[in-house]
């Protein structure tokens, strides 16, 4: 999982970081100065991209 935290942009991985951590949309947007609906659409971007890669891992396997 952490090789995969390592492939995603700066932002969307610190973000999703925080998350993992307990830290809310409020205290991300504090702690890295952005906005909350910024925080929301980089934890979204972070989820979405991790899917992908964790479905494409799958894909490989079959």
């Amino acid at each position: 999982m952490l090789a995969l935290l390592d492939t995603l942009p700066p932002r969307p991985r610190a973000v999703l970081c925080l998350h993992l951590e307990g830290l809310g949309t409020a205290e991300i947007a504090a702690e890295l100065g952005l906005e909350q609906p910024a925080v929301r659409q980089n934890l979204s971007r972070a989820r979405r991209a991790l899917r992908a890669l964790i479905s494409e891992g799958d894909d490989r396997e079959h």
